[in-house]
């Protein structure tokens, strides 16, 4: 369970990130409003504080096959860009937003392949995590993966790649058999930044 005093020091440090998107190259085409949540939660058995990861579903038209966090586009009976965030985790890992408490945002980024604007915030859980999931159709798989994990120097790397007629470097995770790249690789790195106020 995360203590009072480590919810304020995180609350702190998402409060002085920029939530702007860019990073990213300019684009032309009008973006769409999308949000996914950064769920973090501590884990008794290893002792320490992990985060959510889903696999989308390999049928899928856009991303079939990406590590990503629960999230999607803006539905317009939507309150706000957290609350599509809270009913996309719902929908496609059956966790409750009543279970989740929203600390802050980490900065926003575009994709260039689908043309959103992605609004990542960071969520707790309570002090009893699950490791059984509801999954959706869009989802094919649900793991949690140790902060330390993703520090560690056999995990990370950087990929050049290459979208449309950009070419960047992009971060890249190997965890659970896995590659995380592209925006989720980005949040992940954003998220690591401040690990000294998580844990």
């Amino acid at each position: 369970m995360f203590t009072a005093a480590e919810r304020k020091s995180l609350e702190e440090a998402l409060a002085t990130t920029r939530t702007g998107s860019d990073r990213s190259p300019p684009s032309s085409e009008k973006l769409k409003s999308s949000a996914v949540l950064v769920l973090l939660g501590r884990r008794k058995e290893l002792g320490e504080t992990c985060v959510l990861l889903t696999k989308r579903s390999e049928s899928l038209e856009s991303h079939a096959g990406e590590i990503s966090f629960p999230g999607g586009q803006r539905d317009l009976a939507d309150a706000d860009l957290t609350g599509t965030a809270l009913r996309e985790t719902q929908e496609e890992v059956g966790i409750s937003p009543d279970s989740i408490e929203i600390v802050g945002a980490l900065p926003g980024l575009q994709t260039l392949t689908s043309g959103f604007l992605i609004s990542p915030f960071v969520g707790f859980l309570g002090d009893k995590i699950p490791l059984e999931f509801r999954m959706n159709s869009e989802i094919e798989r649900v793991f949690w993966v140790p902060l330390s994990t993703l520090r560690d120097p056999r995990v990370v790397g950087q990929e050049p790649i290459r979208v449309q007629n950009f070419f960047f470097q992009t971060p890249v995770y190997r965890v659970e058999g896995e590659r995380v790249w592209g925006a989720t690789a980005f949040i992940l790195s954003d998220l690591l930044k401040l690990r000294h106020r998580i844990e």
